[in-house]
Protein backbone atom coordinates (compact mmCIF):
# COMPACT_ATOMS: atom_id res chain seq x y z
CA UNK A 1 0.00 0.00 0.00
CA UNK A 2 1.50 3.39 -0.93
CA UNK A 3 2.17 5.79 1.90
CA UNK A 4 0.30 9.09 1.94
CA UNK A 5 2.51 11.99 2.64
CA UNK A 6 1.40 15.13 4.36
CA UNK A 7 1.29 17.30 1.23
CA UNK A 8 -1.00 14.79 -0.54
CA UNK A 9 -3.45 14.84 2.37
CA UNK A 10 -3.42 18.62 2.53
CA UNK A 11 -3.94 18.83 -1.22
CA UNK A 12 -6.91 16.44 -1.04
CA UNK A 13 -8.44 18.25 1.94
CA UNK A 14 -7.99 21.63 0.25
CA UNK A 15 -9.60 20.34 -2.93
CA UNK A 16 -12.57 19.05 -0.94
CA UNK A 17 -13.00 22.39 0.80
CA UNK A 18 -12.84 24.30 -2.49
CA UNK A 19 -15.31 21.88 -4.08
CA UNK A 20 -17.69 22.21 -1.09
CA UNK A 21 -17.47 26.00 -1.15
CA UNK A 22 -18.14 26.06 -4.90
CA UNK A 23 -21.12 23.74 -4.42
CA UNK A 24 -22.54 25.96 -1.66
CA UNK A 25 -21.97 29.10 -3.72
CA UNK A 26 -23.78 27.49 -6.65
CA UNK A 27 -26.73 26.58 -4.41
CA UNK A 28 -26.91 30.12 -3.07
CA UNK A 29 -26.79 31.69 -6.53
CA UNK A 30 -29.31 29.28 -8.05
CA UNK A 31 -31.82 29.30 -5.20
CA UNK A 32 -35.06 31.29 -5.39
CA UNK A 33 -35.67 34.40 -3.34
CA UNK A 34 -38.12 34.97 -0.49
CA UNK A 35 -39.85 38.25 0.34
CA UNK A 36 -38.75 39.96 3.55
CA UNK A 37 -39.93 42.90 5.62
CA UNK A 38 -37.14 44.98 7.11
CA UNK A 39 -37.37 47.50 9.96
CA UNK A 40 -34.65 50.15 9.94
CA UNK A 41 -33.93 53.06 12.27
CA UNK A 42 -34.46 56.04 9.94
CA UNK A 43 -31.85 58.14 11.76
CA UNK A 44 -28.98 55.67 12.05
CA UNK A 45 -29.88 53.30 9.19
CA UNK A 46 -29.42 50.41 11.66
CA UNK A 47 -31.35 47.26 10.75
CA UNK A 48 -33.68 46.55 13.66
CA UNK A 49 -35.32 43.36 12.36
CA UNK A 50 -35.84 41.31 9.22
CA UNK A 51 -38.85 39.01 8.80
CA UNK A 52 -39.19 36.43 6.04
CA UNK A 53 -42.60 35.94 4.48
CA UNK A 54 -44.15 33.28 2.32
CA UNK A 55 -45.64 34.51 -0.94
CA UNK A 56 -49.00 36.16 -0.15
CA UNK A 57 -48.39 36.47 3.62
CA UNK A 58 -49.74 39.56 5.32
CA UNK A 59 -48.53 41.65 8.24
CA UNK A 60 -50.24 44.34 10.29
CA UNK A 61 -49.55 47.43 12.29
CA UNK A 62 -52.16 48.00 14.99
CA UNK A 63 -52.58 51.19 16.96
CA UNK A 64 -55.18 53.53 18.45
CA UNK A 65 -55.99 56.80 16.65
CA UNK A 66 -54.34 59.64 18.58
CA UNK A 67 -57.38 61.93 18.61
CA UNK A 68 -60.49 59.81 18.09
CA UNK A 69 -59.32 56.80 20.12
CA UNK A 70 -60.54 54.24 17.56
CA UNK A 71 -58.46 51.07 17.15
CA UNK A 72 -56.88 50.77 13.71
CA UNK A 73 -55.46 47.71 11.96
CA UNK A 74 -53.45 48.41 8.80
CA UNK A 75 -52.72 45.29 6.74
CA UNK A 76 -49.87 44.98 4.23
CA UNK A 77 -48.29 42.42 1.95
CA UNK A 78 -45.15 42.30 -0.18
CA UNK A 79 -45.57 42.11 -3.95
CA UNK A 80 -42.58 42.18 -6.31
CA UNK A 81 -40.32 43.53 -3.57
CA UNK A 82 -42.68 46.39 -2.70
CA UNK A 83 -44.98 46.89 0.30
CA UNK A 84 -48.64 47.16 -0.63
CA UNK A 85 -51.32 48.25 1.84
CA UNK A 86 -54.28 45.96 1.19
CA UNK A 87 -56.64 46.74 4.07
CA UNK A 88 -57.45 49.21 6.81
CA UNK A 89 -59.91 48.35 9.57
CA UNK A 90 -61.25 50.62 12.30
CA UNK A 91 -64.07 50.66 14.85
CA UNK A 92 -65.36 54.05 13.63
CA UNK A 93 -64.16 56.59 11.09
CA UNK A 94 -61.65 59.23 12.16
CA UNK A 95 -59.55 61.89 10.48
CA UNK A 96 -56.97 60.52 8.06
CA UNK A 97 -58.53 57.07 7.67
CA UNK A 98 -59.45 55.48 4.36
CA UNK A 99 -62.98 55.18 3.11
CA UNK A 100 -63.30 53.42 -0.21
CA UNK A 101 -66.04 51.85 -2.30
CA UNK A 102 -64.73 48.51 -1.06
CA UNK A 103 -65.81 49.21 2.54
CA UNK A 104 -67.83 46.75 4.63
CA UNK A 105 -68.52 45.84 8.24
CA UNK A 106 -66.83 42.85 9.88
CA UNK A 107 -68.06 42.47 13.44
CA UNK A 108 -67.43 45.80 15.18
CA UNK A 109 -64.88 46.96 12.58
CA UNK A 110 -65.31 48.85 9.31
CA UNK A 111 -62.94 47.40 6.71
CA UNK A 112 -61.66 49.22 3.63
CA UNK A 113 -60.08 46.98 0.98
CA UNK A 114 -57.17 48.83 -0.62
CA UNK A 115 -54.42 48.44 -3.18
CA UNK A 116 -51.93 51.16 -2.22
CA UNK A 117 -48.45 50.44 -3.55
CA UNK A 118 -46.23 52.11 -0.98
CA UNK A 119 -42.80 50.72 -1.71
CA UNK A 120 -41.85 51.50 1.88
CA UNK A 121 -43.23 53.67 4.68
CA UNK A 122 -42.17 55.30 7.93
CA UNK A 123 -43.75 55.06 11.37
CA UNK A 124 -42.98 57.42 14.23
CA UNK A 125 -42.81 55.37 17.43
CA UNK A 126 -45.41 56.85 19.78
CA UNK A 127 -44.97 57.46 23.47
CA UNK A 128 -48.70 57.88 24.11
CA UNK A 129 -50.24 54.77 22.53
CA UNK A 130 -49.38 51.16 21.85
CA UNK A 131 -48.29 50.33 18.31
CA UNK A 132 -48.01 46.66 17.52
CA UNK A 133 -46.39 44.86 14.60
CA UNK A 134 -48.15 41.56 13.87
CA UNK A 135 -46.06 39.36 11.59
CA UNK A 136 -45.47 35.64 11.28
CA UNK A 137 -48.03 34.92 14.00
CA UNK A 138 -46.18 37.07 16.53
CA UNK A 139 -47.09 40.43 18.07
CA UNK A 140 -44.42 42.88 19.14
CA UNK A 141 -44.67 46.50 20.29
CA UNK A 142 -42.87 49.00 18.04
CA UNK A 143 -41.19 50.59 21.05
CA UNK A 144 -39.33 47.31 21.57
CA UNK A 145 -37.46 48.05 18.29
CA UNK A 146 -36.80 51.75 18.82
CA UNK A 147 -37.37 54.38 21.49
CA UNK A 148 -40.50 56.58 21.42
CA UNK A 149 -40.08 59.62 19.19
CA UNK A 150 -37.81 57.84 16.73
CA UNK A 151 -38.82 56.86 13.21
CA UNK A 152 -38.82 53.31 11.92
CA UNK A 153 -38.63 52.72 8.17
CA UNK A 154 -40.58 49.65 7.02
CA UNK A 155 -39.36 48.29 3.68
CA UNK A 156 -39.37 45.11 1.62
CA UNK A 157 -36.65 43.21 -0.14
CA UNK A 158 -36.06 39.84 -1.73
CA UNK A 159 -33.52 37.61 0.02
CA UNK A 160 -31.90 34.49 -1.31
CA UNK A 161 -33.66 31.39 0.09
CA UNK A 162 -30.47 29.58 1.15
CA UNK A 163 -29.14 32.73 2.84
CA UNK A 164 -32.50 33.17 4.55
CA UNK A 165 -32.48 29.61 5.90
CA UNK A 166 -28.87 29.92 7.11
CA UNK A 167 -29.66 33.18 8.91
CA UNK A 168 -32.74 31.61 10.52
CA UNK A 169 -30.68 28.67 11.82
CA UNK A 170 -28.06 31.11 13.11
CA UNK A 171 -30.77 33.13 14.84
CA UNK A 172 -30.03 36.29 12.86
CA UNK A 173 -32.87 36.13 10.60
Amino acid sequence: MPACNRSTLLYAAGGSIVFGAALLLGAVIASPTVPTVQLTDAETDETLAVYSLEEGDEFEIRYVHSFEGTPIHETYTVDDGEIVQIREAYAYHAAGLEHSRETYRDGNMTVSELDHELGSFSVRVAATTDQTLVIGGEERELDSYAKPGSTVEVSAAERNYVTDQLLRVAGSG
